[in-house]
């Protein structure tokens, strides 16, 4: 599904002689073929984003409410599948400030998305403040994913101390 919602996302923008070649290179990818074929959360997050990009590319396009509803439901789904799909707002927000600058949403549109945005990241935050009450509730006292990010100014420090670990990277 990832793999046609880019090759959707790139017709929209380009052509579909440049959809097809990105949808091949992405198809072909060592870590693509990898990842879709692991018990993880990656793929699945992958393609609710590429999903969302794709609907609200076709929302600004053909200014159908229904486009911006499936867009905002798959990009939900997306973040809550892994919190890395949080990324998301990236691309998003590249898409919506650059519609908006060549007058390609008014408004009223800008309200509607800006509404919707922060529905999404109440529904996120309440989402992830409830699965931290249950990691701290319930053994084995354990939220997924803690430690895994630089949250604090000493792992930050260490980092950087250690050069970012390129050099034992280097030896692997």
């Amino acid at each position: 599904i990832g793999i046609l919602a880019f090759f959707g996302i790139i017709s929209e923008v380009w052509d579909k002689r440049r959809a097809v070649l990105s949808a091949f290179i992405l198809s072909i990818l060592p870590g693509s073929i990898y990842l879709e074929r692991s018990f993880l959360p990656d793929p699945a997050m992958v393609s609710l984003i590429l999903v969302s990009l794709y609907f609200s590319i076709i929302y600004i396009k053909r200014k159908k409410i229904i486009f911006l509803v499936l867009a905002s439901l798959f990009g939900c789904l997306g973040v809550l599948t892994k919190l890395n799909g949080a990324v998301l707002g990236i691309p998003f927000l590249y898409i919506f400030i650059v519609a908006i600058k060549k007058g390609f949403i008014n408004k009223f549109e800008t309200a509607r998305l800006i509404v919707i945005l922060m529905l999404i990241l109440a529904i996120v935050a309440s989402y992830y403040l409830w699965v931290n009450h249950l990691a701290s509730s319930y053994p084995p006292y354990h939220f997924a994913g803690s430690g895994k990010f630089l949250s604090s100014l000493s792992k930050l420090k260490e980092w950087i101390h250690k050069s970012y670990f390129i050099h034992e990277l280097y030896y692997l």
